[in-house]
């Protein structure tokens, strides 16, 4: 159809005879075809480079200069061996006929593109849109369970442990012990239906709840904390308690071997990490919480939530976000 449309651009004089008329046809069908798996393959690789929507301008301005200059090519190199095998011309003959002709290809490629480019924009659209149902709904799920899960009960049973003892031991400290719980559990209920706080806001979170293990465990375990927060600065909330809770469940405790876990800010990222000491051997993780923070974090943002293990160390870095991208 597109062939037959294009003949009397392509030939004026194409129903000067039957001979013509199929040649013209041909021709334009031998153009066309070309041109579209040539533009098919040209998006699929644009595809890979650029994205629809946050590219749109670049993939549109690159897929342009693209399709302009595979039309010419295959225009050029098609109508010689066409007016060769069909038309017997002679090379002036041809290389007249390629001066005269040159424009067309620039403007018959054009629509193509444009109809190619609509469908793909859409299409990458719809599913971009599905995408971020899909995680919004998961989102709402680990919102839901992260209600039910706040903190480890354990650690609550542990706490109270601690706290009997330190009312025969030492009140002041005891008092402390307290407010510092307090403190802990009122952050953790004003942060439940937030997606991100200010990284400040979740190291203070982590200063109560170092104290409160520090406390527990003594001098068996050492947390260092060296990260200046900017006002900017976004993390989702109880990310860093959870990775020192997971430390702390996992690994060998005391006073041969303290615990120490560092939390540090490098690259745009805060980095928690301690020493490998499984408990038992082949004491693992199922991985559920740091699955749980990857899910997260994919809402957000392309960066990957790092995880590295060595046979010394095991490291978490999570990747800070801005203001911009909290919804």
């Amino acid at each position: 159809m597109v062939s037959v449309i294009l003949a009397p651009v392509m030939n004026p004089n194409f129903l000067r005879s039957v001979d013509e008329m199929w040649t013209t046809i041909l021709f334009g069908l031998m153009y066309t075809t070309t041109g579209l798996y040539g533009l098919i393959w040209l998006f699929k690789y644009l595809d890979k480079k650029y994205d629809w929507l946050k590219d749109i301008w670049k993939r549109l301005i690159i897929g342009l200069i693209a399709v302009e200059i595979w039309s010419v090519l295959i225009y050029v190199v098609i109508t010689p061996l066409l007016l060769i095998v069909f038309k017997q011309e002679s090379l002036p003959v041809i290389l007249r006929a390629l001066k005269t002709n040159i424009a067309y290809p620039l403007f018959m490629g054009l629509p193509g593109m444009l109809v190619i480019a609509a469908i793909e924009f859409f299409k990458n659209w719809k599913l971009s849109y599905l995408k971020q149902e899909r995680l919004k709904a998961e989102m709402m799920a680990y919102q839901y369970e992260a209600l039910h899960n706040q903190l480890n009960p354990h650690f609550l049973f542990n706490s109270f442990n601690v706290l009997s003892s330190l009312v025969f031991e030492s009140q002041e400290l005891a008092v402390r012990f307290i407010d510092q719980l307090s403190d802990l559990y009122t952050r953790v209920l004003d942060g439940r239906n937030k997606q991100l706080i200010p990284l400040a806001d979740e190291l203070e979170f982590i200063q109560s709840y170092s104290f409160l293990l520090k406390t527990r465990f003594e001098d068996k375990l050492d947390i260092s904390i060296d990260v200046d927060a900017q006002d900017d600065e976004r993390i989702a909330p109880m990310v860093l308690q959870l990775l020192i809770e997971n430390a702390v469940k996992h690994n060998r405790i005391s006073k041969d071997e303290p615990l120490c876990i560092t939390i540090q800010k490098k690259d745009k990222a805060v980095e928690v990490s301690n020493p490998l000491r499984l408990k038992r051997a082949g004491d693992e993780s199922k991985g559920t919480g740091l699955q749980n923070i990857r899910q997260r974090y994919k809402f957000f943002t392309d960066q990957p939530v790092e995880v590295v293990t060595t046979d010394k160390d095991f490291v978490v870095r999570v990747p800070l976000l801005t203001q911009e991208q909290e919804i």
